[in-house]
C-alpha cells in the first residue's frame, strides 16, 4: 500500500518522537530535594539567618498570629522597631544595608529574597 502524501509517516514520528525523548532525558538534570517527605526544608538557610514557625489561631471571627512574644527568647537583642509593609504586584521594596543593627523580618503573605554580602 503506497503512503498518502498528505498523511504523517507515523512510524517515523514515532522514530523521532523517541528519539527526541531519549535526548531530553539524557539532558535532564534531576532538581535538588527542597523538602523532607514530612515537608520540613531541607535548604541551607544564609549563616545567622533563623526562623520560627507562627501558628494561626483560627476562629468565626477571623484570624489571629502572634508576631512576637519576648518569653521566645527567639533573639538576643531587644525588639525595637516594628513596621508593616505592602507591596503592590509587580515592585521591588527594600534594598537596605544596616552596619550598626539587624533586621527580624514577619511574611504576612508572599515570598521574599535576603541577599548578603
Amino acid at each position: 500500500m503506497a503512503s498518502d502524501p498528505g498523511r504523517p509517516n507515523l512510524a517515523a514520528l514515532n522514530d523521532d518522537s523517541q528519539t527526541l525523548l531519549s535526548q531530553t532525558l539524557t539532558a535532564a538534570v534531576k532538581d535538588p530535594q527542597m523538602v523532607t517527605p514530612e515537608g520540613k526544608s531541607v535548604d541551607v538557610s544564609i549563616e545567622g539567618v533563623s526562623f520560627r514557625e507562627l501558628p494561626t489561631h483560627c476562629d468565626a471571627r477571623g484570624t489571629l498570629v502572634e508576631m512576637f512574644d519576648p518569653r521566645w527568647k527567639w533573639h538576643p537583642d531587644p525588639l525595637v522597631f516594628v513596621y508593616s509593609i505592602t507591596l503592590k504586584p509587580g515592585y521591588v521594596k527594600g534594598w537596605n544595608l544596616h552596619k550598626l543593627h539587624e533586621d527580624r523580618y514577619f511574611l504576612l503573605q508572599g515570598e521574599m529574597e535576603l541577599i548578603t554580602l
